[in-house]
């Protein structure tokens, strides 16, 4: 029988937040971890992104995202249509111009790798159903964030910006943004106990430093509120036009306010975004360069890399393109920022007309995130959530849940 994903009861589906997850779902957070935290995300720096520690993670994680996909009885169909479909053709676009890239054979394996993830995402939930993969989001999140927390009080300290599991703070500050959301939506659907990892993503997010990831939760949470809890969201864009009101008043000038959340104390540094512009700037030059297919997966570290050795700025350098439409031209071109940006736009009307307010909320915290970061490029779970979110839209029906 069908299932109705527009339809309330999917939506809140409780009997899946008490009866806990399927095989399936367990696979999921499985997954879900290996793709956010593998070898080339962890402090042990970034040597490792073609190293073969990183594919003993990598190959694994994707060949089980092909199998769930493939086994499925039509595995292209779940990819036929908007927003979907672009999603799809952006990685196969990105396969049909590996061979064309920087380092092929590494460029080979994660576009197929994106497709993986895109086909796997569109069968979980068009087989399990959007709140299943929701759940097995929220235990996935549970874990890494209960991770990085035992690794910054036990190995690193706290001393500095917190970065966890994670090569860097703003990918702890995201998992700890999106589990704000996540973990805001089980507890308005009851689950008392997700106050905890609430609270425990706040500390998180504080202690990373990561000002994209506040504004991202706080866009998250507002949304979540306008939807799940029917505030209308006049007062709650005035309530947060109050509250940055109040925090210039208690830092006393706007200036005030520039240097406690500037980290050097200058306006410079939030007027440049921490020197993304220039990022941006090179990534755009670059782009120019190979309008057409890119350059290919897994090489923007070595554009933009040589590109800051050709002109270095000041004390700065970057792996990506802390954007994710720009790291989309890097990888595929114009052509790959096109297709997916189009699905974008189309999620987003649909979005609308079927609204659900968990997976909404997530996806305007990522969208947010995704302004400074490079989201498509890592943490590669973000791929996997945009997925799936689209996958509620492309299609009114999916397949009934498979037995536990």
């Amino acid at each position: 029988m069908a299932v109705d994903l527009t339809s309330e009861s999917v939506r809140v589906a409780p009997d899946k937040v008490t009866k806990g997850l399927t095989r399936e779902g367990v696979v999921l957070v499985g997954l879900l971890i290996a793709l956010a935290v593998e070898p080339a995300q962890l402090t042990f720096g970034s040597s490792l992104l073609s190293g073969p520690l990183r594919w003993l993670v990598i190959f694994p994680a994707y060949g089980l995202c092909f199998w769930f996909w493939l086994r499925s009885p039509a595995p292209w169909s779940m990819l036929r249509g908007f927003p979907l479909g672009t999603l799809a053709a952006t990685g196969i676009w990105l396969i049909v111009t590996s061979p064309f890239g920087l380092v092929p054979e590494i460029d080979l394996v994660l576009s197929f790798g994106f497709l993986a993830i895109v086909g796997y995402g569109a069968w979980f939930v068009k087989t399990l159903g959007w709140p299943e993969f929701r759940l097995g989001l929220y235990y996935a999140l549970a874990v890494i964030l209960i991770w990085s927390t035992v690794l910054i009080a036990v190995v690193q300290g706290v001393d500095g910006r917190w970065a966890g599991v994670f090569g860097s703070a703003n990918g702890l500050g995201a998992a700890a943004a999106f589990m704000i959301v996540v973990g805001g939506d089980q507890v308005v659907r009851g689950q008392r106990y997700a106050v905890l990892f609430v609270v425990l993503s706040l500390v998180l997010l504080v202690g990373t430093d990561s000002r994209t990831s506040m504004v991202s939760a706080l866009a998250g949470v507002i949304v979540l509120a306008q939807r799940a809890v029917r505030v209308s969201l006049g007062p709650l864009l005035a309530v947060t036009v109050i509250g940055l009101i109040g925090v210039v008043i208690a830092f006393g000038t706007p200036e005030g306010v520039t240097q406690r959340l500037s980290r050097s104390g200058t306006e410079a540094e939030l007027v440049t975004a921490t020197g993304r512009t220039y990022i941006w700037e090179t990534s755009l030059d670059a782009i120019q360069q190979r309008p057409f297919s890119g350059y290919g997966s897994g090489s923007s570290t070595e554009v933009l890399t040589s590109a800051f050795a050709a002109a270095p700025a000041e004390g700065f350098e970057a792996e990506s393109a802390h954007n994710g439409l720009l790291q989309l031209g890097l990888n595929g071109g114009v052509v790959a920022v096109v297709l997916a940006f189009s699905g974008i736009v189309v999620f987003a009307k649909r979005s609308f007309a079927q609204p659900m307010h968990d997976r909404d909320a997530l996806m305007v915290a990522l969208f947010v995130h995704s302004l400074t970061e490079a989201v498509i490029r890592e943490p590669q779970y973000a791929l996997l959530m945009l997925a799936a979110a689209m996958a509620t839209v492309s299609s009114p029906t999916v397949a009934s849940p498979a037995k536990n």
